[in-house]
């Protein structure tokens, strides 16, 4: 029998569904500005709406959610809260095209997650009253990835006391932020709260994002927020972080566990202080720091914001820095307010060929890959781009933002091989 339009179809989808569920079928899903909550999201021509996604905990463990080109634009839901809350662990949702899943005007967060093992991957999500990617701050969440996302303008709108964030929580253990453009973020009333990513928790690792524009830090690890529980094992490397309101990276233990952090092959610049540090005391500090750029407009290097332990341990070389305030400079650094950018007016923060930063790293303190995913057996360069000729004459405006502002091109890849040759009579 033919049941134009699917009748029957759809009934027959949704028991499959809810069997797939029942019984625990991990699978490939789709989402759609067009898509319906009675779809089966089984295909790009059956998706599903996205408030299925939302406060749905019966989405099948180890699925992935392609959400498909186009605005979503959430201003209200079920129970107060605004934005997509995700509440199915072992799930990665995912922008079916890089930055074309756009979540527009959330009344509160983008995205909340609020159980484990979560991977965000490649959205853009604009002016979220609060912040861009969170974390529930009612129960401890872990193993989680936020990578490719492109997040601007959020908490612009002065809300006291809520410290919006590009991505942010209270506490998670075994986060992954990388890959990520966030900018604009926050607002002047709350600057001091309000930053780029904001995190706490153990076995913490931020790479390869660009972090621009937020009123407070472009990164703070916020152990004062997380109680007794303190963060350990922090590294924090091939990051460009610049023009953020008051400090590059803020650097907090309020907490009685203690904070390592490894800093390295990062490039700050911009700030009024390039890297605050702040521990109080039971608090204890391990920071390492090398292979870094980090020029600040006041001149101030690191900023002491409270009282160092005396259990404090911070150990820094081969850096290149403006004028000194507390960071030990070590007997390889650089002090100097010029790194021989190609052009930072354009957020071309690729190194000249005259660049003071080359040649001038520790090599025994390496990222395995560069800033473009392309792996590296050392670190020759300071900062969080390694010199290269093709960069150096780079041309493109990246700063303000373009359509594409993707920092991630690869432009060796656009350039033919020197060895190709032309076959007679197949010439253009």
């Amino acid at each position: 029998m033919h049941c134009p339009n699917g009748g029957f179809g759809r009934i027959l989808a949704a028991v499959l569904f809810n069997f797939l569920v029942a019984s625990g079928f991990s699978g490939t899903y789709y989402v759609s500005p067009n898509g319906s909550l009675t779809n089966s999201g089984l295909s790009t021509n059956t998706p599903w709406s996205l408030g299925k996604i939302n406060y749905n905990a019966s989405i099948p463990s180890n699925s992935i959610v392609y959400v498909m080109p186009g605005i979503y634009e959430e201003t209200n839901t079920q129970n107060s809260k605004a934005g997509i809350n995700i509440d199915s662990p072992y799930i990665t949702l995912r922008s079916q095209v890089k930055w074309g899943a756009i979540l527009r005007d959330s009344a509160g967060y983008g995205f909340l997650l609020q159980v484990p093992c979560i991977t965000i991957d490649g959205f853009r999500i604009i002016s979220a009253v609060k912040t861009g990617i969170a974390s529930s701050g009612v129960t401890i969440v872990s193993n989680l990835t936020v990578q490719n996302c492109w997040i601007q303008y959020c908490g612009t709108n002065p809300i006291s006391g809520v410290g919006p964030s590009g991505i942010g929580n209270s506490y998670a253990d075994n986060q992954i932020v990388r890959n990520n453009l966030i900018e604009y973020i926050g607002n002047s009333q709350e600057a001091i709260f309000d930053h780029g990513i904001y995190l706490a928790g153990n076995n913490i690792t931020i790479y390869n994002n660009v972090i621009r524009y937020c009123s407070g830090a472009g990164i703070q690890l916020n152990d004062h927020t997380a109680g007794s529980y303190g963060s350990s094992n922090v590294l924090i490397f091939n990051n460009l972080i610049y023009s953020n309101g008051n400090w590059g990276m803020y650097l907090s233990s309020d907490a009685s566990n203690n904070v390592s952090t490894t800093i390295y092959n990062n490039t700050v610049y911009g700030s009024p202080y390039a890297l605050a540090a702040e521990t109080l005391i039971p608090g204890i500090t391990y920071m390492n720091c090398s292979n870094n750029i980090l020029l600040a407009t006041t001149g101030q290097t690191l900023k002491e914001s409270h009282a160092f332990s005396s259990n404090s341990v911070i150990n820094a070389d081969f850096n290149l820095m403006s004028l000194v305030d507390l960071l030990p400079v070590g007997g390889h650094s650089i002090v100097t307010n010029n790194a021989g950018f190609v052009n930072p007016d354009a957020g071309l923060f690729w190194l000249g060929s005259n660049s003071p930063a080359r040649g001038a790293a520790f090599g025994g303190l390496y990222p395995t890959n560069d800033f473009f995913g392309n792996p590296q057996a050392n670190s020759l360069d300071l900062g969080a781009f390694q010199y290269n000729s093709l960069y150096a004459s780079d041309t493109r405006v990246l700063d303000p933002s373009p359509v594409s502002a993707d920092y991630w091109l690869d432009l060796l890849l656009l350039v033919p091989p020197t060895h190709l040759r032309t076959i007679p009579g197949f010439e253009p």
